[in-house]
């Protein structure tokens, strides 16, 4: 369960790119979004002594890549399926 709470948390920040206007926006709200996570989970080596925990890290990068696709693949399909709507005689 701890795994499947990193992916949802991190693809779902990853959606806050939805505030972008431009790649350039996009790549750096990811970038912010897994250093966040880096971030996260460095406190809590720090707070609560414990290894650092890398694999967490590479879930939260991967929920990130995975919550990046969807947004780039839902976005494409949008304009595709409303240029095919626009230009129907």
């Amino acid at each position: 369960m701890h795994r499947e709470i990193h992916f949802f948390a991190f693809a779902g920040a990853a959606i806050l790119l939805l505030l972008s206007w431009n790649r350039r926006q996009e790549v750096r709200v990811v970038i912010a979004v897994f250093l966040m996570g880096v971030f996260l989970e460095y406190l809590q080596h720090l707070i609560y002594h414990n290894t650092m925990e890398w694999r967490d890290v590479r879930d939260d990068a991967l929920a990130i890549l995975a919550g990046f696709a969807a947004y780039r693949l839902a976005g494409r399909r949008n304009r595709f399926f409303g240029a095919i709507e626009t230009h129907r005689p």
